[in-house]
Order: C-alpha cells, then structure tokens, then sequence
C-alpha cells in the first residue's frame, strides 16, 4: 500500500506505463479482435497477449476458453471498468514440449491450457488432484479425465508449483500413451 499521494501517483503512473506498452505490443502483432459482449454492453476492442517467467510479453497463438473474460461478470464492478481498448494478460508458466499453461493459486492450486492443442483444466485440492483434458468443456465436459490421491486433507491444495507441473506432465503422459479416462463426477449447476 502507497504511504504518500506521491508513491500512489508513482504506483499509477507506472501501471499505465504497462498497460501502454501492452496496447502498443498486441497492436504491433495485429492481437486485437473486437467481441460482443451481448445486448447490454457495446462490443469492446480486446487483446490477449502472454507474459513468460521472464516477463516479456509474447504472442499467443491460441486463446484458451478459460482464459477469457466473462464482460458481464467484469463490468458489474467499477473497479475492472477500463476506457479504451482492453489487453488481458495470460502469464504462462515454463513448460514440457506441447504443453502451454498458466499455474495459479492455492486451495486450490489450478492451471489452465493446452495439451498437444486440447484444452485442459489441473485442480489440486483437498486430498487429490486432477486433469480434464478436451471437450467442449474441459471443466463440466471433458473428453478425458484423471484423478490421484496426494495426501492426508488439506495438502493437496498447497503442493508446490514444481510438484504441480509434475503432476500435469505425468497425466499428460497417461493421456498421450492412451490411457482410459476415469469417470469425472457430474457437476451439479
């Protein structure tokens, strides 16, 4: 938290100094599509770009279902509301060959993606985790699913990122060797 007006104009200078330089960035690789965000709202002009580890910003080549924004759910709060055209960032984590993600969070530790070009969802919570791999919808209706056993509860929603790549590159593994999917448990709406 800034302790001056002075470090909070610094602070928002410098978070517009970023969002300026990623404009310039996905209008420099033509990344910018105009959606419809529905009846309520006009279209906006939108861009997904990547940031690596590293912090340089890439181009994605394909957009994951998962890592799109829901415009009504963002626009029912002020404090998302942008003017202007919108650059989501996608930060990807390092990655075995064929497989492109994004890793997140704790209780539960989730990641997001592609596996050889099929969408796929990681949850690691409680006492296991799991992969769903392809589908419509890799998270209610996934073409393959694989669950495991991690541990006493809760450990499984705090593995570490290290373990958690481990963990999508061994089901990654099973999927691509063709190992029967596992019945997924029927998501109640």
């Amino acid at each position: 938290m800034p302790k001056s007006e002075e470090e909070f104009l610094k602070m928002v200078e410098a978070r517009k100094a970023v969002r300026d330089a990623d404009v310039a960035f996905a209008r420099s690789i033509g990344a910018f599509v105009t959606e419809d965000r529905g009846e309520e709202f006009p279209p906006w002009e939108i861009a997904y770009i990547g940031i690596t580890e590293s912090g340089k910003r890439v181009r994605l080549d394909r957009i994951c279902s998962l890592w799109r924004i829901e415009p009504v759910i963002e626009l029912r709060d002020a404090r998302y509301a942008v003017l202007g055209p919108k650059v989501v960032r996608i930060y990807m984590r390092d990655a075995p060959p064929g497989i492109i993600m994004t890793l997140y969070g704790q209780i539960p530790v989730q990641a997001d993606g592609f596996i050889d070009e099929r969408e796929f969802y990681f949850r690691s919570r409680g006492t296991h985790w799991s992969m769903s791999i392809g589908g419509e919808n890799p998270i209610r209706q996934p073409d393959w699913y694989y669950e495991a056993y991690y541990g006493e509860w809760p450990s499984a929603g705090y593995i570490t990122e290290a373990e958690a790549k481990n963990f999508i590159e061994e089901a990654a593994d099973l999927f691509r060797k063709g190992k029967p999917s596992m019945q997924k448990p029927e998501i109640k709406k």
